[in-house]
């Protein structure tokens, strides 16, 4: 396996901190562990956003943590092998991941999203960054990365386990893929929802409000999958275009962000310790 200068899990301790001197921005990527139709994968979100991070890495030279797998996926627990977290479990963890790396130095957190269920909560992680920390941190995520693959479509609904994914999925890891499984669904919206889905082709202002609410997956589609385009018509070369673009975007939103606020020069240091919680008592050291 050959080594990433720009992930975290491959590096040593003094390489971080050779890295802290020319880039202050961490990207912690994060997915879900779920049912993505009878063709994906489980890992689909979390393949798509290391995947991107680690490439718009590679161009801006910032440092990726290791991906935070399991998501908010409660709305996908009927199909067997999905994982949810909690809403409270998952800020915990993301806060406790950012205060981590805000203690070794990094000042700038950029949270990447590849899974809707946890877009809002990490919207929320990133204000409690901002607020309650010396770091500063954005979010990239679905609302982004539909600016480039719905703009075309978006009266199709295609967002969970159809055309764009399995593109998406064919170049980055076709050999995961149920090619003999693939289909396109039957799906089964409400009257309210589906007038409003039609609305969508003349007025993409109109999506949200198809979205809204949406209820539990399988209550939507026959087979997982959220589409009314027919995922057969995926091919890797669309993937390829689609990721990209996607690339394009982040690295264009990280380097407005280097731009704007450029690392400050700060002396090697080791790591501070963690002050003690409310409550806890004080670490007198011991086996590690």
């Amino acid at each position: 396996m050959e080594k990433d200068p720009n992930y975290l899990a491959d590096l040593t301790w003094p390489e971080v901190q050779a890295a802290l001197q020319r880039t202050d921005l961490a990207i912690i990527p994060v997915g879900s562990v779920e049912q993505h139709g009878h063709h994906l994968p489980l890992g689909t979100d979390f393949i798509g956003a290391m995947s991107l991070a680690r490439a718009a890495a590679k161009r801006t030279g910032a440092i990726v943590a290791p991906a935070i797998f399991p998501g908010i996926s409660e709305h996908h627990m009927a199909f067997p092998g999905t994982l949810t977290l909690s809403a409270e479990t998952f800020v915990r963890v993301l806060m406790e991941v950012a205060q981590s790396l805000i203690r070794h130095g990094f000042r700038k957190i950029l949270l990447v999203n590849g899974h809707g269920g946890n877009e809002t909560t990490m919207r929320y992680v990133a204000d409690r960054i901002n607020r309650e920390t010396e770091a500063m941190a954005a979010v990239f995520g679905i609302q982004e990365l539909r600016k480039v693959y719905l703009t075309d479509r978006a009266d199709k609904m295609d967002v969970h386990a159809g055309y764009g994914e399995t593109a998406i999925v064919m170049h980055l890891a076709g050999q995961l893929i149920d090619r003999q499984r693939i289909r396109k669904p039957t799906m089964r919206l409400g009257p309210n929802r589906a007038r409003t889905l039609s609305k969508v082709k003349d007025d993409a202002t109109w999506f949200p409000f198809a979205m809204l609410k949406l209820p539990a997956t399988h209550t939507v589609t026959d087979t997982g999958s959220i589409t009314f385009l027919d995922p057969k018509d995926a091919t890797p070369d669309v993937g390829r275009q689609m990721f990209e673009k996607f690339v394009d975007e982040l690295v264009a939103f990280v380097e407005r962000w280097q731009a704007a606020y450029p690392p400050a020069e700060r002396p090697v240091r080791r790591v501070l310790p963690r002050p003690a919680r409310p409550g806890e008592k004080k670490d007198k050291g011991g086996a590690r």
